[in-house]
């Protein structure tokens, strides 16, 4: 297991870090107000853990525009999409993956992040 000594908090269960994160295999977990995000490793994992309307969200549902909203409801904004896209690249995700290509479209449509209202 890994723990990262700045953020006791921040644990990823596992013995060495994944060489792919793929992000249908990524759950967080809430226990007493920590949260910490899993990834599960084996086939057996995904059956027993599946995934709730959080990670779909900050992990698979980017509106079909490539941006994401405010909330749920909304539509794609330039600070959902922004806050988004540098989360996903910030957990690893690669730049050249066809969900951030598309929130690098939508991005630019929307004015870039330099539009994010202040």
């Amino acid at each position: 297991m890994i723990q990262f000594e700045k953020y006791p908090s921040a644990v990823i269960d596992s013995v060495e870090p994944p060489a792919f994160s793929d992000l249908v295999r990524w759950r967080l977990k809430v226990k007493h107000g920590a949260q910490t995000w899993h990834y599960l490793q084996s086939e057996e994992e995904l059956r027993q853990w599946p995934p709730t309307r959080w990670e779909k969200y900050f992990l698979d549902l980017p509106f079909n525009d490539g941006g994401w909203g405010i909330h749920t409801q909304g539509i794609s904004t330039v600070f959902g999409t922004a806050l988004n896209y540098v989360v996903l690249r910030t957990l690893g995700l690669s730049a050249d993956h066809r969900a951030l290509i598309k929130a690098r479209a939508k991005l630019h449509q929307l004015g870039g992040a330099a539009a994010i209202p202040a």
